[in-house]
């Protein structure tokens, strides 16, 4: 239930991201969806019991993710040369899926 209400969160919010990348820029909203992921992360290790604050933070670590992909692909967009565009948002799709593969792996290994 958790996974649900956060996704319905982030899709309730999402046209509201667009509008704040064109308000405040790409820069400025990529760093805000990072601290809301941050945010939603630490506070999980907080949580002791199963209680509606689970869904708050849930919420927040999948709002923060939606506002970090809208917000990177909207920069790289703006940033890249019309001729390699495409291969820019290949790449930063490509690293992003990377460490969503390797991230979980190399958190699990406890003899580092």
């Amino acid at each position: 239930m958790g996974d649900g209400a956060g996704a319905v969160v982030g899709l309730l919010l999402r046209p509201w991201i667009g509008q704040w990348i064109n308000r405040f820029g790409p820069r400025a909203t990529w760093l805000v969806g990072q601290a809301g992921f941050a945010f939603g992360s630490i506070g999980n290790l907080a949580l002791d019991d199963l209680s509606p604050m689970i869904y708050v933070l849930r919420s927040c670590l999948v709002l923060g993710a939606a506002i970090v992909f809208a917000s990177s692909v909207t920069y790289i967009t703006q940033i890249a040369p019309p001729a390699r565009r495409t291969e820019a948002i290949g790449l930063i799709g490509a690293g992003g899926f990377l460490g969503m593969l390797l991230g979980p792996v190399l958190g699990d290994i406890q003899n580092f």
